[in-house]
């Protein structure tokens, strides 16, 4: 495959290594991005057989390989993707950053903002989709009252990590996030 690009495409030798590397990702993305509409539109266990889906083969996919990756949906390790899948939907407080773990996220927000930014921006920014609304009722009821509580004054260590205060009040809590912890004894409204 990439003797073929490398044959109808001409690009300057230095930096082959890296067109190489672009032209297997782009054609990694796009194989994923194959199967997946296969599975959308053909495999549904709920309506047809197994042996159903076996027989009706996609134009331009191989009878052999069709089995193959049929075989390959049907495996344990692919049901957990279904059940993890499953229970992500049922999560409360969604977020928006996908694999990209919240430090990363931070190091973008601190480079776009040129200076530190407080971990209560960082959970509001995570849990906002790309136009600007947040992703459940209970993150924007969150996130309203944690801005509630910084216009009264409160201390930012409270209202930090707003889902375990807000949704425990009056309870002892034991915070963990990124390098630190925090013991707090008093929660919102809890003086």
């Amino acid at each position: 495959m990439i003797n073929d690009v490398e044959e109808k495409f001409v690009y300057p030798s230095e930096t082959k290594l890296i067109t190489r590397d672009w032209v297997l990702m782009t054609v990694c993305k796009r194989w994923r991005a194959c199967k997946s509409r296969l599975k959308k539109k053909y495999f549904k266990r709920k309506e047809r057989s197994l042996q159903e889906i076996i027989s009706d083969v996609p134009i331009g996919v191989n009878e052999h390989q069709w089995e193959t990756l049929v075989g390959m949906w049907c495996q344990d390790s692919h049901m957990l993707c279904k059940k993890n899948t499953e229970c992500a939907k049922q999560q409360k407080n969604p977020h928006t950053t996908g694999r990209k773990s919240h430090v990363r996220l931070q190091k973008e927000m601190e480079i776009k903002r040129k200076g530190p930014i407080h971990k209560i921006d960082l959970w509001d920014e995570a849990h906002k989709k790309k136009d600007g609304n947040y992703t459940s009722d209970n993150v924007k009821t969150i996130m309203d009252a944690a801005n509630e509580e910084l216009k009264k004054g409160k201390s930012i260590i409270m209202v930090a990590f707003p889902l375990t205060i807000i949704l425990k009040p009056l309870k002892v809590h034991l915070i963990k996030g990124q390098n630190f912890e925090v013991t707090m004894m008093k929660s919102i409204g809890a003086e």
